[in-house]
């Protein structure tokens, strides 16, 4: 009987596990972009004033048609943004000044500019400026699409799991094993990225039943990471032997087993 690989059985929920917690935080982040915004959107419109611009020090990712070569992945650069000060006058004639979100050019917002602000009924001095306001409806909303994006492909993936380990278990039960050797692994035509090339284990074997010999084809795997040599491997090396499971009743259908192999990942 074939052995499912320790190191394929912790990668499988890992990434269901991942693609949750990456969902979870992405609408949490939408939750608490509509917590902090949510008192402004009843707030008092009055017309507020850039006082100054205060440039503060902040990094950005490099535009790919500037950057050079470099062992970084996601090279960053040093730029500077100017905060302004707004100042205003509440409908009962309070003054008030707050800090705006920065700006990168100084014409963007340049002293004496006037410029529509939100202030709160119950506490004045928490302001922001509308445009800002209408930003963050923005942040909810794509905080939001990208958690509910990875919470269905969370939901997508476990199905698929279980899809596999349906079918694993059923031709184990009631398939014909046959002992093949893999002859190539070769790249997948699906896309592929990185790391996570994809792959297709080709193997042949002789059907002591019938005496022909037979080509088989893997699912689509990835590349898995090996605990040996703690680093990405190939799922499968020519001259190994795997396991092909023949349906009884179709014996053109088949299934390789792939679980055997500790660093393949479907």
């Amino acid at each position: 009987m074939a052995h499912m690989g320790k190191a394929r059985i912790l990668q499988g929920p890992i990434v269901v596990y991942f693609l949750l917690l990456v969902g979870i935080l992405g609408i949490f982040g939408g939750v608490l972009y509509l917590i902090e915004y949510s008192t402004f959107y009843d707030g008092i419109l009055v017309d507020g004033t850039v006082v100054e611009l205060i440039p503060e020090r902040s990094s950005q990712p490099i535009p790919i048609e500037r950057r050079r070569v470099t062992s970084e992945k996601f090279p960053r650069e040093e730029i500077i943004v100017y905060r302004p000060r707004i100042s205003f006058t509440t409908l009962s004639g309070e003054s008030f000044t707050f800090f705006a979100l920065p700006v990168e050019h100084l014409t963007l917002l340049p002293p004496t500019t006037v410029v529509p602000i939100l202030y709160q009924k119950d506490n004045p001095r928490q302001a922001i400026m509308r445009d800002d306001l209408e930003a963050s409806r923005y942040g909810i909303f794509f905080s939001s699409a990208v958690g509910v994006v990875f919470l269905l492909l969370a939901r997508w993936y476990a199905r698929k799991r279980k899809r596999i380990q349906e079918q694993c278990a059923w031709f184990r039960k009631y398939g014909r094993p046959l002992t093949t050797t893999i002859t190539r692994v070769e790249r997948s035509p699906l896309l592929y990225n990185g790391a996570y090339r994809r792959w297709v284990i080709v193997s042949e074997g002789k059907d002591p039943t019938t005496g022909n010999i037979g080509e088989f084809r893997s699912d689509s795997l990835m590349k898995g990471f090996s605990w040996s040599s703690f680093r990405y491997e190939a799922p499968a090396k020519q001259g190994q032997t795997i396991t092909v499971y023949l349906d009884p009743h179709h014996p053109v259908r088949y299934w390789m087993d792939v679980l055997e192999l500790p660093n393949a990942v479907v």
